[in-house]
């Protein structure tokens, strides 16, 4: 077992190839039904500047859920835009992504509250084990010492605040006095409402749902309507800032009717919103985030100083990482052990009870007898890795006798033996 990182990010594949491996909430979820071995465990982040899969696995693993991600996505893996990390260089990367170091725009707010969303939906969907979840947890504990131990963050650091000030210096007319209209409703719709806010725009909100249009209109105080609403709304806007997460484009040229204009289209979505045929349609200016890049860049600059400080921080946990992972590399046959036989001995209990209890009752009783294992395995677990930590002598010698305490004598009733997700993720964490 390895960690991997596969990925396209920003400075290697363009928007229209990152946008086709963008699974929305449905695609994921079919992704991370494939992972049925109980040993595998995935994470995958999506973002309008990335596309990343983190994978504790075999190779033969990787290649398999790789194949997925095209199957899903409807395209080959495109191996000339992507990149791939093994070992301690995925902490490296995935830490320095949290920190805001890789991001398009340095030190992006939202990147680190995406990390946190996509481990919590990898979790929900039980593909996360105790090697991601110590791995993500170190990542959330380097970024949020970046934010407040450097002045990486200081001024605009969002694509959507960027987004703003770049609009602000296109338009003809004061921002305070501009119509805007934000579409979307999500986290970069909300994004873009405070960047507009703090300039003194008052934009209004549309959405395809109008409740939740309302509901985060309301929370700032502004207007709200359907998206039907825009091409009749079109001809006295200055702007449109569009942030959805449609997996494809929500506005054509047929819902655009002919201006003098110029009316401002960006798109800050990933898969994008608008398409990018509407930019021949007279009188509009189309922007998506690629074509924000040379804005970006000038924030860029404005935080280089920041950056070693913040590198500083990123190693230091790099190096707590690795000596989490060195501790584990040496207990992992005792892990695989201790988990392997009470897992086989939970199996062969049910089965010879099962005929005991109803047809109805069989998956309750298999969800209690998962959690009661979870809960028992915790206790050794946690108490071995401390009293390892605090006496570290002969520590090979140790593991040896724990492996040889719990293995299963050959001679006894064999059973299936899977590890279930379930048992395993949250078992552990140092």
């Amino acid at each position: 077992m390895e960690l991997f990182l596969l990925g396209l990010h920003h400075r290697r594949a363009p928007v229209e190839v990152r946008e086709t491996f963008a699974l929305p909430v449905q695609g994921r979820a079919r992704f991370y039904a494939a992972i049925l071995d109980g040993r595998t465990e995935a994470v995958l982040l999506s973002t309008c500047n990335r596309v990343e899969l983190y994978l504790w696995g075999t190779e033969a693993t990787k290649q398999g859920l790789l194949a997925r991600l095209s199957e899903l996505a409807g395209a080959p893996w495109p191996e000339g835009y992507a990149f791939e990390l093994s070992g301690l260089d995925v902490a490296r990367h995935l830490f320095r992504v949290a920190a805001g170091l890789d991001s398009q725009v340095l030190a992006d707010e939202q990147i680190l509250a995406q990390l946190k969303e996509a481990y919590r939906e990898a979790v929900a969907a039980e593909a996360v084990g105790t090697v991601l979840h110590r791995l993500f947890h170190e990542a959330f504990r380097a970024g949020k010492r970046v934010r407040g131990e450097t002045n990486l963050y200081r001024g605009s650091t969002s694509v959507a605040a960027v987004a703003v000030e770049h609009l602000e210096r296109s338009l003809t007319r004061p921002l305070q006095e501009a119509s805007v209209a934000v579409v979307g409703a999500g986290r970069m719709a909300r994004a873009a409402l405070g960047a507009l806010l703090d300039r003194g725009a008052r934009p209004v909100v549309l959405n395809r749902t109008l409740p939740r249009a309302r509901e985060l209109a309301q929370a700032f105080g502004l207007e709200a309507g359907p998206l039907e609403a825009l091409s009749g709304m079109l001809p006295g806007l200055d702007a449109v800032l569009v942030a959805t997460a449609a997996p494809e484009p929500i506005l054509r040229p047929e819902h655009l009717p002919a201006l003098a204009g110029p009316v401002w289209l960006l798109d800050l979505a990933v898969p994008r919103n608008v398409d990018p045929a509407c930019a021949r349609v007279s009188g509009y200016h189309l922007l998506d985030v690629d074509d924000l890049a040379p804005v970006l860049d000038r924030a860029h600059r404005a935080r280089l100083e920041a950056v070693p400080s913040a590198e500083r921080i990123v190693q230091e946990h790099v190096d707590a990482f690795a000596e989490w992972w060195r501790q584990r590399r040496v207990l992992e046959p005792f892990l695989e052990v201790l988990v392997r036989t009470f897992e086989a001995l939970r199996i062969q209990h049910l089965e010879r009870y099962r005929d005991q209890f109803p047809p109805e009752a069989q998956e309750a009783l298999d969800r209690l007898t998962r959690s009661l294992l979870q809960k028992l395995l915790s206790i050794p677990l946690v108490r071995v890795k401390d009293l390892l930590d605090r006496y570290p002598e002969d520590l090979l010698e140790r593991v040896a006798l724990l492996v040889a305490l719990f293995e299963r004598p050959n001679c006894e009733e064999s059973a299936p033996q899977p590890q279930p997700r379930s048992a395993r993720s949250e078992v552990v964490d140092g």
